[in-house]
């Protein structure tokens, strides 16, 4: 990948993520917590990050509280979010999941222990508006490491540069990475992860901020000798194919010395010497079994990565995350999924077409002729409705039709009773159309207008609509609305609460008109 020199400075304010992985960290947690709060207030107010910026705490499947600690913390502090692996999958992999989960300009990481000068984010944000993709934190010495580990490191650093590994010495896993360095990161599919060696890889702009590393500030080290050890063998394996080579060259030159060896003793033997040394073959033979098995290893180790890499397996796989007040920004994209604009156009289209289908029922008096008729037989006391409605089984519904006809004296009054239909109708059709659109039913736009209004448009619903004095639908569609929210899934005891749900909106739709209860099977089956 090429180098890109940016070198013009940034005039946006950038969204800052500090990405803080953990493990077992209930002792360090809120003192890392305080530093940096501290430190994200300070960039606030010097408005060198955006007002969105946030500290992500990674729970790399702790034993200890260190979850509930971060939980209960994001669910009070609206700039601190939460997210839980589950189970351990170590250092790189649980660094690997905040950085693939933050959606800002910036991600810094760093980690719990605060050993890590959380002073030099505000440098890194500086080095940021002068253009670099990504700033790496490194330690100016390493004067609090012990002699061993001094010792180990400095040969490490010096083993990595021999194999052709390009990393900077002295620095860990605190760095800055802007988005377009992480969207390039996120393209590597690795599944055996050294990211101080794969940062350098991505070719983009850098610079380096120097610090002294201090003490941890609670609790232990979670990086004792063995995993420094298993650390030091990802880097070397993952990024280098040299040790394979060097594996060759050694082959090529015990091939020489052997052939070399092979003429001395043949000259020897041409001379009358004996050729002793019983005691030097079989060292010979033991040495060479033991580099062979040596390179087997070696070789064994590519082939295991070459395994994993083949099968594509998933690297992370998350329990849960913890909610903030302030809800995530959606990651669609706008040709997934219709803007609100869009919607808001074609809800106002369709409604529209609903209240043109219906305006008849309003302005022709025709349409409610019938409605008038049983009026009649009302006023003239040929007959009683109310004990037919009573009797039919409907009790809701009559006692509906009887205040209505309280409110009409003649046959144009019924046109202002008819408005009470076109609100329940735009009410149905409101719920309709966020009904579809939350089950994601249909993908094109032009269906979600079409399949509510030809529901509407058939003929049971016309019919129905055009000689019903009171509509039911008014008392329908607010039962819907009940029905929907008591059938959302709470938990797994959902069963009960379905069954007893669907049979109380059934009764109360057969309470107000039969046909509605056919219109209810709809959305008690959903």
């Amino acid at each position: 990948m090429k180098e890109i020199n940016i070198n013009h400075t940034r005039s946006k304010i950038p969204s800052l993520a500090i990405v803080v992985p953990c493990y077992n960290e209930k002792e360090a947690f809120p003192y890392c917590l305080e530093g940096l709060t501290t430190v994200l207030q300070n960039l606030l107010a010097k408005e060198k990050i955006a007002r969105n910026s946030y500290i992500l705490f990674v729970d790399d499947g702790s034993k200890d509280n260190t979850w509930e600690q971060i939980k209960s913390t994001s669910q009070e502090k609206s700039f601190v979010r939460g997210l839980k692996l589950s189970r351990n999958r170590g250092h790189q992999i649980a660094l690997l999941a905040g950085l693939a989960n933050a959606d800002t300009d910036v991600t810094v990481s760093i980690d719990a222990d605060l050993q890590d000068d959380i002073g030099c984010i505000e440098k890194m944000i500086d080095k940021y508006h002068e253009g670099f993709e990504i700033v790496y934190g490194v330690r100016d010495n390493r004067s609090s490491d012990s002699v061993f580990k001094r010792a180990t490191a400095n040969k490490f650093y010096s083993l990595m540069s021999g194999l052709g590994v390009n990393q900077v010495p002295n620095h860990a896993d605190f760095r800055l990475l802007s988005r377009t360095a992480l969207t390039a990161l996120k393209d590597f599919k690795e599944q055996n992860l050294y990211l101080r060696g794969l940062i350098p890889l991505l070719g983009y702009k850098s610079s380096s901020v120097y610090y002294s590393r201090d003490e941890r500030v609670a609790g232990e080290s979670k990086y004792p000798l063995k995993k420094m050890v298993a650390l030091a063998l990802e880097g070397i394996t993952s990024l280098t194919i040299t040790p394979l080579r060097m594996i060759a060259a050694a082959g090529v030159a015990t091939c020489l010395l052997s052939s070399l060896a092979a003429i001395y003793a043949f000259i020897e033997k041409l001379l009358g010497n004996t050729v002793a040394g019983w005691t030097s073959v079989m060292i010979a033979i033991f040495f060479l079994g033991g580099v062979q098995m040596l390179s087997l290893g070696i070789i064994g180790e590519y082939v295991g990565k070459i395994y994993m890499e083949s099968k594509k397996s998933a690297q992370i796989f998350y329990r849960r995350g913890s909610k903030t007040r302030n809800e995530r920004r959606a990651m669609n994209t706008e040709d997934e999924r219709m803007t609100s604009y869009s919607k808001k156009i074609i809800a106002m289209l369709y409604l529209a077409a609903i209240f043109l289908v219906y305006s008849p029922t309003i302005i022709f008096s025709y349409a409610f002729s019938d409605d008038w008729s049983t009026l009649s037989d009302v006023f003239s006391g040929k007959g009683s409705p109310f004990q037919w409605d009573m009797q039919s089984g409907r009790p809701l519904y009559a006692v509906a039709r009887r205040l209505a006809f309280t409110l009409v004296h003649n046959i144009d009054d019924l046109a202002y009773l008819r408005f009470f239909t076109v609100i329940s109708v735009f009410m149905f059709c409101f719920f309709l159309f966020s009904f579809i659109e939350k089950r994601n039913i249909f993908e094109r736009k032009i269906t979600t207008i079409a399949f509510p209004l030809l529901i509407c448009l058939t003929p049971a619903v016309q019919v129905y609509n055009s000689w019903a004095t009171c509509f039911p639908f008014v008392l329908s569609i607010l039962l819907a609305g009940i029905s929907y929210a008591t059938l959302k899934p709470i938990n797994k005891k959902t069963t009960i609460i379905r069954f007893a749900a669907s049979v109380i909106i059934l009764w109360f739709a057969f309470a107000i008109y039969q046909p509605t209860a056919m219109a209810f099977l709809f959305f008690v089956h959903a």
